[in-house]
């Protein structure tokens, strides 16, 4: 029986969202065809809000195969993200998005799958399709989800998270990632195998977190910027102690952990973590140095508390991200 795929193109979405994951479903059924199968597995069809052109993030304009209401009962609902520098602004009572947040909540109910990416993950926690559900969203973009649906459980580490009814995958490629998991859950594993070869995409990646940019959201602010550059400065001290910080910036400990908290949500501790770890991920990268010079190098007591702290911070070992992302 042939899937039906609804992707629904919002003015600015991300061309590699739509695009990508069109060409994912086309891949599979070009696979099926090879292996002559008699029916299709996908049909994919997109749809703008009033089936009027639409211009994709990266300038191309699209015409789309029809407009929002006339999408009835697909089997999966895809939400490319939509490209921003910030979260997607609307709400329910925004005239646009009321419709399609009304159009989500019905096709939900009646057994669509709804699937989004990035950005686009917002528009599903608005139309409280996450409520009370696990969800995953761009990596750059959670303090301000936290902040706006306290009622979804955020799993930011993850590249995707399938919900049952709703699934969500994070920032960029992961829109991949996403199309090849509703190819394995409708289709089955072998189909997905094989369009993950015939891509060059790896399966099962399971975390973001080895992409993550502790600067994306860097506040421009004296304080953070003389405190960045006294931590790059004594990086192989040891330890590096956060009343040393303070007093280099003339502050008490108490105020520069307010200031932290109130710049960066974070700790002035965790500060000096990503520093540290922004600087190992370099090293790892770019030099074959040993992973016991580099602990040395920067400030750890040993390889084993290193090992300990990467893997905290990015969710795999020094090792793995070498093997990963040796330039």
């Amino acid at each position: 029986m042939t899937s039906t795929i609804a992707i629904l193109l919002l003015e600015n979405f991300l061309g590699l969202a739509a695009f990508g994951s069109a060409d994912m479903f086309k891949t599979a059924n070009q696979i099926a065809d090879v292996r002559g199968d008699e029916i299709m597995p996908f049909q994919v069809r997109t749809y703008s809000l009033d089936g009027e052109p639409v211009q994709s993030s990266n300038g191309i304009v699209v015409t789309p195969d029809g407009a929002l209401e006339e999408i009835s009962a697909p089997d999966v609902m895809f939400l490319p993200g939509i490209g921003t520098t910030s979260a997607p602004q609307c709400t329910i009572s925004t005239n646009w998005f009321r419709g399609v947040a009304e159009r989500l909540q019905h096709l939900s109910q009646n057994g669509t799958i709804i699937a989004a990416s990035c950005t686009s993950t917002f528009l599903l926690a608005e139309a409280g399709l996450l409520e009370g559900k696990q969800a995953t969203t761009t990596w750059w973009k959670q303090k301000e989800f936290c902040a706006a649906y306290d009622g979804v459980e955020l799993a930011g580490d993850e590249i995707l998270v399938d919900a049952g009814n709703v699934i969500t995958s994070a920032a960029g490629t992961s829109s991949l990632d996403l199309a090849l998991h509703l190819i394995n859950r409708l289709e089955g594993p072998a189909l997905s195998r094989l369009c993950a070869r015939f891509m060059v995409l790896e399966e099962n990646r399971g975390l973001q977190q080895p992409f993550m940019i502790p600067w994306h959201e860097k506040t421009r602010d004296e304080t953070i910027e003389r405190a960045d550059q006294w931590v790059q400065n004594n990086l192989s001290s040891r330890p590096l102690k956060v009343q040393d910080l303070a007093a280099f910036l003339g502050m008490s400990t108490r105020s520069l952990l307010r200031h932290f908290k109130r710049e960066l949500s974070m700790s002035p501790q965790q500060f000096i973590l990503n520093i540290r770890c922004e600087r190992a991920k370099s090293q790892l990268e770019y030099t074959t140095t040993p992973i016991a010079k580099v602990a040395d190098d920067l400030g750890y007591s040993d390889e084993n508390a290193f090992r300990r702290s990467f893997l905290a911070q990015v969710g795999v070992s020094p090792a793995q991200y070498r093997q990963k992302f040796r330039k």
